[in-house]
């Protein structure tokens, strides 16, 4: 053994004795003198079983629940969203040919009805009492139709002369093409000038003004000579002054 005294740790016994007011260094119990200058010092609770713990519940590991996306107010991909059914779509109406070019030529004769074309004549040829022509322009062309039996033309139809028609638009079910069934045509430009003439020289022969029972022999020395214009006009002075010639 070494030089130097180690003390052996004092036993629970005399722990507990310390701490009742035994004496430590002797060993023995010292006794109190007076029953009534004395209290017992009351002992500290110890654990009836120091030894034994509390049982602890097993903790679990459970996932972390899944965070919610943050709304963006755009729409979700149906892949993100999950199957969706979609829903009933209704059938679609199906035309047959004839169907749809009626419930068309319905639409244009109550949209377009008796409206005013203007274009220049195109492509004119006649045939059974029906002018076909076409109305056109630099880009673009109107097939045209004439019934003589509802509008007779009044002047010679013409390629490039310019005109204004009225009509109503339709399709002809056997061709499919859209055309214009003329109701009303009038010349425009000198055309229209031409026409004007036309039209008061055929009056003029229907009243008989033409006639050669109303024409008077020119006598060979006139003694009255009439002048037909206007007072302000340069013919009137003039006529004056080749009458005072002759």
């Amino acid at each position: 053994m070494s030089g130097k005294s180690t003390k052996d740790p004092k036993p629970l016994q005399l722990t507990l004795l310390d701490m009742i007011g035994g004496d430590p260094e002797g060993g023995g119990h010292k006794k109190p003198t007076s029953t009534k200058d004395t209290v017992p010092a009351e002992a500290p609770s110890l654990p009836k079983n120091p030894t034994k713990r509390d049982p602890v519940s097993p903790q679990v590991d459970t996932p972390p629940s899944p965070k919610k996306p943050r709304s963006t107010g755009r729409p979700i991909p149906p892949s993100k969203k999950g199957i969706q059914v979609p829903a009933p779509q209704p059938e679609p109406r199906v035309y047959s040919v004839s169907a749809l070019i009626q419930e068309l030529n319905r639409d244009l004769r109550e949209r377009f009805k008796n409206i005013w074309v203007e274009g220049e004549l195109g492509r004119v040829s006649f045939h059974r009492n029906i002018y076909y022509l076409s109305l056109k322009e630099a880009d673009a062309l109107l097939d045209c139709v004439i019934m003589t039996w509802t509008f007779k033309p009044p002047f010679p139809l013409k390629e490039g002369l310019r005109v204004r028609a009225r009509g109503s638009l339709d399709v002809y079910p056997q061709r499919g093409k859209l055309s214009l069934h003329i109701q009303y045509m009038e010349p425009l430009g000198e055309g229209a000038l031409a026409l004007a003439f036309e039209q008061l020289k055929k009056r003029l022969h229907a009243e008989g003004l033409f006639a050669q029972i109303h024409k008077k022999p020119i006598p060979p020395f006139p003694r009255t000579v009439g002048v037909v214009t206007s007072t302000t006009s340069a013919a009137f002075p003039g006529s004056c002054f080749s009458c005072g010639l002759h």
